[in-house]
């Protein structure tokens, strides 16, 4: 926000210059968050610094290795300074481009933020990437918080699948939906994702097991795991301690199953299985993470031996 408020300074002082905003996601990742984030940045420069949307743009660059922003200054009607990023070919495999988490806004988004983080925004976008890639499938898959309804889960979906279809012409038997587990307490997510065209199901878990299968053939390293709770009374060192797998080891699937049912007998929280593991593959350099989802159990106090 600092940098963008000087940005802002700038742009006001040179009121003949113009104002570039680039991203560059990493190769292994969704587009759609970068999007939300750079078109939030936009829209906090124009809503909150006062700047004319017709002075400041932002363009997607290609991905490099870590996420990066720049921002430009260039004399008005000047090119941006490099080649905007080519909408990538149908995907051969399955690919997260955005998730979205419906609640709270305080709980779930967070108290400061930049980003567009509403559903319709994430469906922009989302809509846009399918438009280039007009033979591919979308995956709309929502983890209903506890206690939602699936009557509600269900309305969220057919709401999501009618913006696509009447804001972007995406055609029906192109949008798959589905049901996922229940992953927060507190928060609802909704996954997006754009998929082959030969895909006939929103499987996330088949997915997730063939990344395993793929580790185990040609034998990973696990990196790191995230351990992901929807409130905040459970320690991280509580679930690491009773998670088996070492990071620098090859992975396991059985050595996973065993730490997902050690982390089950915890008192405090549901049991978790492989349905609610997230997995990432790092092919070059033959690595994976983990995202492990938890929820816990409405218990409001308990002892110190609990934990």
């Amino acid at each position: 926000m600092a940098r963008l408020d000087a940005f802002a300074l700038q742009l006001n002082s040179n009121p003949n210059f113009q104002g570039f905003i680039i991203g560059h996601n990493q190769g292994d990742l969704g587009g759609g968050w970068l999007l939300r984030l750079g078109h939030g940045y936009l829209d906090y420069l124009v809503n909150k610094r006062g700047i004319d949307d017709s002075r400041i743009k932002f363009v997607e660059g290609e991905p490099y290795q870590e996420i990066s922003f720049e921002l430009w200054l260039l004399p008005t009607g000047a090119s941006a300074p490099l080649i905007a990023r080519v909408a990538p070919p149908e995907p051969t495999s399955p690919l997260q481009f955005d998730t979205i988490s419906l609640g709270d806004e305080g709980k779930c988004v967070g108290e400061l933020f930049l980003e567009l983080y509403t559903l319709q925004d994430g469906l922009r976008f989302f809509g846009e990437a399918l438009r280039h890639q007009s033979r591919a499938k979308a995956w709309i898959v929502i983890h209903p918080r506890s206690g939602e309804s699936l009557a509600k889960a269900n309305r969220t979906l057919n709401e999501s699948r009618d913006f696509l279809i009447k804001n972007y012409g995406v055609g029906p038997k192109r949008l798959l939906t589905a049901l996922g587990t229940r992953r927060s307490s507190i928060c609802s997510y909704v996954n997006l994702w754009i998929a082959p065209s030969g895909s006939t199901k929103a499987d996330e878990a088949a997915y997730y097991s063939q990344l395993m299968d793929e580790a185990i053939q040609t034998k990973y390293t696990f990196r790191r795991v995230e351990f992901f709770t929807g409130n905040q009374h459970i320690r991280d060192n509580t679930l690491r301690r009773r998670f088996l797998q070492r990071e620098g080891d090859l992975f396991s699937r059985k050595v996973l199953e065993e730490s997902l049912k050690n982390l089950s007998k915890l008192r405090m929280i549901y049991p978790v299985t492989l349905n609610d593991v997230e997995v990432r593959l790092d092919r070059e350099n033959k690595l994976m993470d983990f995202t492990i989802y938890f929820r816990e159990r409405p218990y409001v106090r308990r002892s110190s031996k609990n934990y």
